[in-house]
């Protein structure tokens, strides 16, 4: 909220509607959030791919994929 100088707190002003008549094509929440989605879905590029040749770097790889060494042990 906002305040003015004395301190007071005030009321926003509400935004006037300038058409109140229903939208010929209805679409529910279920269809927002899906769409939504998959647009978020469509951004995300491909994870890299990541050639292994080496036992050191696929150790290295699986200590990443765990996480912290130190904390997964008991």
């Amino acid at each position: 909220m906002a305040s003015t100088a004395a301190g007071k707190q005030r009321i926003p002003e509400v935004a006037k509607v300038k058409n109140e008549a229903p939208a010929e094509v209805q679409i529910t929440t279920e269809q927002l959030l899906r769409e939504a989605k998959e647009r978020e879905l469509e951004l995300l590029p491909p994870p890299p791919k990541q050639k292994i040749t080496v036992k050191e770097e696929l150790n290295d790889s699986k200590l990443r994929k765990k996480g912290d060494p130190k904390s997964a042990q008991w």
